[in-house]
């Protein structure tokens, strides 16, 4: 019913956040208790690539809460298992799949509601996931308790006391158990560290939690996150080379210019 009379939006399938498939069309037919994705190789060559579900984001803000659970049914393929997501996990997934000339995939997204089992059983494959992820390296950015940490920086930068009680709990009841500091959370996060602007937001955050804390506080969860990530912002060995240098020799303001930033990077600790 949902591919005939739900909504349509056009989707996007990425070879990478830069890169697009014209050749691969990409779309989805919503309606309030199921989703239809929908993608179709058009090219004469195989395509690999992952759909940019974004466009779904404003609507299904409005329709739904961010705990809400989906499954996710592959509708050509009977012998794939459902699998459970929270559905902003879902909408940032970056998981490719690969689609033979003239092939199509469909995949269904059915709203759960009022299932407990269901929800604790998603959250669990959540908190999985992110400690593979975690250990091995791999992104985080898509994972729900991720997510959580990454609204407090995109959204509401302001309210302080939040973004410490979150990245507290996630240390003291998550990251403290697998033996892992909280800049792995950041620096495994694709979505914060290629985006200057919430990068800087998320360190100045983490700087303000520190300065306010105090020495007798510094061992507290909250502040341990926050002090691990500003601290993974310390530069590396820095070589100025110059014809000038401030007090040896100097024409102009080059030779003082560099001098002073020198002596002012070495106070900041760099």
């Amino acid at each position: 019913m949902v591919l005939r009379y739900g909504e349509i939006f056009y989707l996007t399938a990425r070879q990478n956040e830069n890169h697009w498939y014209e050749d691969v069309l990409a779309f989805a037919r919503y309606s309030a208790m199921e989703t239809m994705i929908i993608c179709t190789n058009l090219s004469e060559e195989e395509r690999t690539f992952f759909v940019d579900a974004h466009a779904l984001m404003p609507t299904f803000k409005q329709a739904y809460q961010n705990n809400t659970v989906v499954m996710v049914k592959d509708c050509i393929n009977d012998q794939v298992e459902p699998v459970y997501y929270f559905l902003r996990e879902f909408l940032e997934l970056r998981e490719t799949k690969t689609l033979r000339p003239y092939r199509s995939s469909v995949v269904s997204l059915q709203v759960i509601q009022d299932d407990q089992y269901i929800f604790k059983k998603c959250l669990t494959n959540s908190i999985d996931r992110m400690k593979r992820n975690l250990i091995t390296g791999d992104g985080v950015h898509s994972e729900q308790i991720s997510i959580l940490f990454s609204d407090c920086v995109e959204y509401n930068p302001q309210d302080i006391a939040r973004f410490a009680n979150v990245i507290g709990s996630i240390q003291s009841s998550f990251l403290d158990k697998l033996n892992i500091s909280f800049d792995k959370m950041y620096i495994h996060n694709d979505k914060l560290t290629q985006n200057a602007q919430l990068s800087s937001r998320l360190l100045a955050m983490a700087s303000y939690i520190v300065e306010q804390a105090g020495r007798e506080n510094q061992n507290m969860p909250p502040v341990r996150a926050a002090k691990s990530v500003y601290d993974c912002n310390q530069l590396g060995e820095i070589v100025f080379t110059t014809p000038e240098l401030g007090r040896w020799s100097t024409v102009g303001g080059l030779g003082v210019m560099v001098d002073e930033l020198a002596i002012g990077l070495v106070k900041l600790g760099q």
